[in-house]
């Protein structure tokens, strides 16, 4: 439902006065355009644009909340592309809402087009109720006769050279800036936050650096925290975007700064995609604002993003299992397999079975069974039927089984890679035929390599098709574990993130480790967008002989406590798990109770990075009350304090859900720090807080 009011304006003439008012606005949004001027603005954030021909020129970024308000000292658009100095023609714009769906959540957008000689660009600007940010989308056609990136030497030399050397070794300004924002002042702090994926070969999933802006240096990295040190108020940008490693046409760097000037750059696109024919996207800028301090700039940037998901519990909250985690890959996969794992599941309480790799008729690369005729990059519709031997009846029983049970059942899909995903309607269209036939919801994409635009483009209408025509009622579990895809914060509206294979069998898995790749990446992504492992912790023993952090030193129970802030993935066959193992149903089923209510929360990580040896944890923080989940690793102190984000001095009644502890009144320190207590080493406590007045 696009929109409410809608008015084009087509203008030939190169300079012109605009005296028409256009605005949508409801008590929590509005977009006006009057006198040449464009304003957006919600409860948090107002900005402020010359019009410019629809080629916007920021003016100022005011903080609502703060009062304090940026002018922006820059007569440049804030689209910057080199070589093209003409001002803009053939203007069109439209502003619309957005009405809230299980795809979306409500919004409101003004989308512009116009043209600079023969090049047409569209930019859709985002406002969403309530957020500190606001979304910029960009899109091109048309002619361009200048180079928007560095040339193939360049961009794979720029992978071996420091910040300082790029910017010595080439003209900045001959990169496409999707934000160009020139602050006052002269001292100015950044954060830079570089977001990891490809997790089967990467373990330090986020890079934190901090900078005092001097001169013209390049930074890489998907998050720009900048904050002015005189007036303690910031901005941040983020780029929606794939991690740096996998970004397209990648310019060695995705901000550009010198004192208070900020630019973002690289779209993902170079001028030879640019076509008459149709709009190529690139990718997108965010700017927000926050003040001083750490929470207070990693709560904007969380809520920019649980504002522009749209979360539905019933739908998004998992509790899933998953075949693959215990190394047996496709050998087990059978009718009565997956109906003895059913049986477990419901015992255990889970609410979700994923079947892996193997339920199909063609078996993959990673199948147990010799044969030449293995798919990876090439399947047919007929190998996503079920598999004729091991599934003899269909789904029909375990559809059945799971419905008995109030299990939901998903599968795995590895999608065509053929000439970039050239089959991606085929592909949609067995996904659809999968959950029509089937009632089958949750999907987890695998074996995707996004090398090239045309291929991220298809893939993109793959999911989008799927989406759309199942009315956003299916889920994909999209695999961040290997080749390049598409991160943390791009198109991040499919579903959650599957986010690391880790298995005893290779001595990779360690609690602490989840624990630690969980918490450092709750600071700048919703936790609960994030499925987070816990495995047979009785399996492989051996393997790791005498050490400390071994899984079986573990309790079970603490285990899954690692994955409440996110959706748990039970990544082990449940039928091969010890009877021993069934004492965790009880946990599974309390935690059950309040999930979704956790999840609705704004989660942030407490305490010392996890190590092995700290006390760190969670806040799961809402009006007024909320959740605190603290643990206690292998370490010799049994009471500690521990700084959260309630209010300092505040008496808060806790009230014990799952672990250790008791429920009690205490009063916070003057620095929010509460006094935590564990008896035993590796443990844990779930509170549910409430503020006293």
């Amino acid at each position: 439902m696009k929109q409410i009011i809608r008015k084009i304006i087509l203008l030939s003439t190169i300079i012109f006065s605009f005296v028409s008012l256009l605005q949508a606005q409801n008590e929590k949004c509005e977009i006006q355009l009057k006198n040449d001027i464009l304003v957006l603005e919600n409860s948090r954030i107002k900005r402020i644009y010359e019009w410019n021909g629809g080629h916007l020129i920021t003016q100022s970024i005011e903080n609502k909340q703060t009062g304090y308000k940026w002018i922006v000292n820059n007569n440049q658009p804030d689209l910057v592309i080199p070589g093209i100095v003409k001002q803009a023609t053939k203007i069109q714009y439209n502003i619309y809402e957005v009405q809230q769906s299980l795809i979306e959540p409500y919004h409101q957008c003004v989308e512009i087009i116009y043209s600079l000689g023969k090049l047409e660009i569209k930019r859709v600007l985002r406002l969403y109720p309530d957020c500190p940010a606001i979304a910029s989308d960009y899109a091109f056609r048309g002619v361009v006769n200048t180079h928007w990136n560095w040339d193939e030497k360049m961009i794979e030399k720029s992978g071996r050279m420091t910040s300082e050397d790029l910017i010595q070794a080439v003209d900045v300004n001959n990169i496409v800036s999707m934000e160009n924002l020139k602050f006052e002042g002269k001292h100015w702090k950044l954060k830079i936050i570089a977001l990891m994926d490809n997790t089967d070969h990467f373990n330090d999933l986020v890079t934190e650096s901090d900078h005092l802006s001097y001169k013209n240096r390049l930074y890489s990295g998907n998050i720009l925290f900048a904050n002015n040190l005189e007036q303690n108020q910031g901005v941040f940008m983020i780029k929606e975007a794939p991690s740096p490693m996998a970004q397209l046409n990648y310019p060695g760097g995705d901000y550009v700064a010198e004192d208070g000037y900020v630019r973002m750059i690289g779209t993902g696109l170079n001028n030879e995609l640019i076509t008459s024919d149709q709009w190529i996207y690139g990718y997108s800028s965010v700017v927000g604002v926050t003040s001083c301090g750490e929470f207070n700039s990693y709560q904007a940037v969380i809520e920019y993003q649980q504002k522009r998901k749209r979360y539905v519990p019933e739908r998004d909250e998992l509790i899933m299992a998953n075949t693959w985690g215990d190394r047996s890959q496709d050998g087990k996969v059978t009718e009565q397999f997956i109906l003895r794992e059913l049986e477990k599941a419901k015992e255990l309480g889970i609410t979700h079975l994923q079947i892996d790799d193997g339920w199909q008729q063609g078996l993959s690369h990673g199948s147990v069974v010799k044969s030449d005729n293995k798919k990876w990059d090439h399947w047919n519709p007929e190998d996503w039927e079920p598999h004729k031997d091991r599934f003899p009846n269909g789904f029909a029983k375990i559809i059945r089984s799971a419905k008995e049970k109030g299990i939901q059942l998903g599968l795995w899909f590895n999608p065509t890679k053929l000439n970039d995903y050239a089959s991606w309607k085929t592909d949609a269209k067995i996904v659809i035929n999968l959950y029509n036939k089937y009632g089958i919801r949750y999907f987890k994409i695998d074996g995707v390599q996004l090398s090239s635009k045309l291929a991220e483009i298809n893939m993109i209408n793959f999911l989008n098709e799927v989406k759309n025509q199942t009315g956003g009622k299916v889920v994909f579990n999209l695999d961040a574990t290997a080749g390049k895809r598409f991160g943390y914060l791009y198109q991040v509206n499919f579903g959650n993130i599957f986010l690391e294979n880790r298995y005893t069998d290779w001595r990779n898995y360690y609690p602490f480790w989840t624990l630690r790749n969980l918490w450092m990446l709750s600071k700048y992504i919703p936790a609960q967008n994030l499925q987070i492992e816990f495995l047979n912790k009785w399996r492989n023993i051996a393997l790791y002989e005498d050490d400390k952090f071994a899984p079986v030193n573990y309790d079970f129970d603490y285990l899954f406590a690692i994955t409440m802030m996110g959706q748990p993935l039970a990544w082990f066959e449940t039928s091969n798990l010890p009877e021993e193992a069934m004492c965790i149903s009880s946990v599974i089923k309390t935690y059950r109770k309040y999930q979704a209510d956790i999840h609705s929360g704004l989660i942030q990580p407490l305490g010392e990075e996890p190590s092995g040896s700290s006390w760190t944890g969670f806040q799961s923080i809402q009006q007024n009350k909320g959740y605190l989940l603290f643990f206690r690793e292998n370490n010799a102190q049994n009471k500690v304090k521990i700084k959260t984000m309630l209010p300092p001095g505040s008496s808060v009644k806790l009230i014990r859900v799952l672990g250790e502890g008791s429920d009690q009144i205490v009063s916070l320190s003057d620095k929010a720090e509460l006094v935590v207590e564990l008896n035993k080493k590796n443990a844990y406590v779930l509170y549910k807080y409430v503020l006293i007045q």
